[in-house]
């Protein structure tokens, strides 16, 4: 029982790092976007 849940926190464990994974390229995307387009109403 115990073995159990300690395999269910990891697979969430395990899906929340795949999520993490898979959304911080499009969220470093929009950073980057943002900052260039801050840089250049700057220049």
């Amino acid at each position: 029982m115990v073995l159990q849940s300690r395999t269910v926190v990891q697979k969430r464990i395990f899906i929340a790092f795949l999520a993490l994974f898979l959304t911080l390229p499009s969220v470093a995307g929009l950073v980057w976007t943002s900052t260039a387009q801050a840089e250049d109403e700057l220049n």
